[in-house]
């Protein structure tokens, strides 16, 4: 599962609030022959907005097992 939190310039780590939990992954993903995540590529994951301050932000690419 994503960890839901993102990074802003202005406001530092900000967790994504609750009323948009779960992060979902995107389905359009590619594998990569490497075995390394593809979610770090995926602009369209990567690049959101900053829940606080609706500013530019980029969200956590890590993953976490469900059963955490």
């Amino acid at each position: 599962a994503p960890i839901p939190i993102v990074y802003c310039e202005h406001c530092g780590t900000v967790p994504v609030p609750e009323k948009d939990l779960p992060v979902r992954l995107p389905l359009d993903l590619a594998l990569l022959p490497s075995g390394g995540s593809p979610l770090p590529l995926s602009e369209s994951f990567v690049n959101t907005s900053c829940p606080r301050c609706q500013g530019p932000a980029r969200r956590e690419t890590d993953t976490m097992d469900t059963f955490v």
